[in-house]
């Protein structure tokens, strides 16, 4: 956040990498993220209450700006609104999550902080696709070879 503006503006960061990672945009696995992500905003937002109470509570005991006073009150409403409970049905939230992925890929804002604050290329390599020999079965569902 710089002053009053907040320079990352994207709803999530999901650069290049990540997607290139996946196979890119029209892959299957891309398409499996898509997936993932609509049904964990979907259990996300069966718990909405329990969070805005999590944050409630620090709205009384943190010390950080974001928490205290009037401000306090906006950031829990401004979180409550991030979990687009005016949505109805299953078909109108998957539209809203793609929606959200589709601004999130390659937003200029993380590019250029991405950039500005070293590459994930840079800091740390990554094996490729072709050379994954294990994936954790508790973080993915599928193994090395369903991925190739």
């Amino acid at each position: 956040m710089l002053g009053n503006w907040n320079w990352e503006q994207a709803p999530f960061k999901l650069t290049s990498e990540y997607i290139d990672v996946m196979g890119g945009v029209n892959s299957d696995l891309f398409s499996y993220y898509r997936m993932l992500v609509t049904r964990g905003f979907l259990e996300a937002r069966a718990h909405v209450d329990e969070f805005v109470v999590l944050c409630a509570v620090h709205q009384h005991t943190s010390h950080m700006p974001c928490f205290s006073g009037p401000t306090g009150a906006t950031a829990i409403n401004a979180m409550r609104d991030r979990f687009a409970m005016h949505l109805q049905s299953e078909s109108e939230v998957e539209k809203f999550v793609d929606q959200l992925i589709d601004t999130s890929i390659d937003n200029w804002r993380t590019v250029r902080n991405h950039n500005e604050h070293g590459p994930l290329a840079e800091r740390q390599q990554l094996p490729a696709l072709d050379q994954l020999t294990h994936v954790p079965s508790l973080l993915w569902p599928l193994s090395a070879e369903e991925i190739r």
